[in-house]
């Protein structure tokens, strides 16, 4: 079984294609995913994540079934910040990029879902793979952190969702880093000075570290 993250739903011989539709121009694209997406319609305010294909290639496909109660306005801001993050963040190159940003049409339900289609990034979580890395390789994951969190920090975002070693993929054969699922990314104070921004990014990191350490 695959340690992605994002990799529970792999496609198989049970899958669907759905049309998606633009945000701005309402045009609509085909996205291949499991046909378990149909679980919308039984309980709309919940999000799925999928391993897809768009334009035959693999992606990330990640719907949000948005609403107008306090659960489908808190799906709607995990939306939000999951978009703002990739799109503020995305020239770090650690960051997958968006391909689609648009919106569902649950089934038998009279409503929009909210949907990000991201490329797929390949890796193994941290959480699974630490105890393989070289010295040199965590060197690498040391530095891709720091860099992250410096960066991050100063354009207003804070993802402490590292902690748990499972939104953060090292890829052997590229060694490089991928961070991703903010959802729950929070808005950081960017007029805070460099020095305590600098004190906060080596803080996440030796935390980080620390519980990669101690698996």
């Amino acid at each position: 079984m695959s340690d992605h993250p994002h990799a529970d739903d792999e496609l198989s011989a049970f899958t669907m294609d759905i049309l998606v539709y633009n945000e701005y121009s309402g045009e609509s694209a085909e996205v291949k995913v499991p046909e378990s997406v149909a679980k919308l319609s039984d309980e709309p305010y919940q999000e799925l994540i999928y391993r897809g294909t768009f334009h035959d290639h693999p992606v990330t496909v990640k719907i949000w079934g948005v609403g107008a109660t306090a659960a489908g306005q808190e799906l709607l801001e995990m939306y939000e910040s999951e978009k703002l993050a990739l799109q503020t963040l995305e020239d770090l190159k650690v960051t997958p990029r968006i391909l689609f940003d648009g919106y569902y049409l649950i089934p038998n339900v009279d409503r929009r879902a909210k949907v990000l289609i991201t490329e797929w990034r390949e890796g193994r979580t941290l959480r699974s793979c630490w105890r393989e890395l070289s010295q040199h390789q965590r060197n690498l994951v040391r530095t891709d952190l720091l860099n992250f969190f410096h960066v991050s920090l100063k354009r207003g975002i804070y993802h402490d969702g590292l902690r748990h070693l499972e939104s953060t993929l090292w890829d052997e054969q590229s060694m490089s880093l991928t961070i991703m699922d903010f959802e729950r990314a929070k808005e950081w104070d960017n007029e805070d000075t460099t020095i305590e921004m600098n004190d906060v990014a080596v803080n996440e990191t030796a935390i980080i570290l620390e519980a990669a350490y101690s698996l």
